[in-house]
C-alpha cells in the first residue's frame, strides 16, 4: 500500500508549474484521497491494528512511512527554500520531522476513535488537524495561514465512519 501510495505523490515533485506551497498542498490532498479510497479497510483494521500484538509491525511500517514521507517531502521543501517562502536551514531532517509529526497525528486521532464510544472525543480529535498545520507553518519558516492543507470536512467523514462502524 505504501509504494502505491508513492507512485500517487511522484507526480506532484515532478511539477514544474507548482510551487512549493502548491505541492505541499497537492501532497495532502492525494494522500487524503488515496486513505479515502481506502477507508472501508482501514476503518474495518483499525482495531485489531492498534492491538498489543501488532506493535511490532506497526513500528516497522512507521519507519517505512516516514522513509517514504521523506523522500516526498525533502524536494518541495528544498524547492520551497529556494522559493524563499520557507526558511529553514535543515530541509531533510525537517521533512523528517513532518513525516514523525504526521504520524503522531494519526496515532493521536486512532487512539481517540479507539476510546470508548461513549465518551464523544470529536472536539478533541478536530483540534489536531488545526495543530498539525500550525506546526509546519513554524518549523518551515513558512507564512502563516499558508499551509491549508486539511479540509475539516474530510477529517469529520473519518470520525463519523468509524463510530458508524461500531453500532
Amino acid at each position: 500500500m505504501g509504494r502505491e501510495a508513492e507512485q500517487a505523490l511522484l507526480p506532484i515533485l515532478q511539477a514544474a508549474d507548482l510551487s512549493a506551497l502548491q505541492k505541499f498542498q497537492r501532497f495532502f490532498e492525494v494522500s487524503a484521497r488515496w486513505k479515502s479510497m481506502q477507508k472501508e479497510l482501514i476503518v474495518s483494521l483499525l482495531r485489531m491494528w492498534f492491538t498489543d500484538e501488532n506493535a511490532l509491525i506497526r513500528q516497522k511500517i512507521a519507519v517505512e512511512s516516514t522513509s517514504t514521507m521523506t523522500r516526498v517531502l525533502e524536494p518541495i521543501i528544498r524547492q520551497g527554500i529556494t522559493e524563499k517562502v520557507f526558511t529553514t536551514q535543515y530541509p531533510q531532517q525537517i521533512a523528517e520531522m513532518i513525516a514523525g509529526i504526521a504520524l503522531n497525528l494519526s496515532d493521536g486521532v486512532i487512539r481517540l476513535l479507539l476510546a470508548p464510544p461513549d465518551s464523544d472525543h470529536a472536539p478533541k480529535a478536530a483540534r489536531y488537524p488545526g495543530c498539525f498545520v500550525d506546526t509546519l507553518e513554524r518549523i518551515l519558516g513558512a507564512p502563516t495561514g499558508s499551509m491549508q492543507v486539511f479540509e475539516l470536512d474530510d477529517f469529520k467523514d473519518w470520525w463519523l465512519k468509524y463510530r458508524q462502524a461500531q453500532n
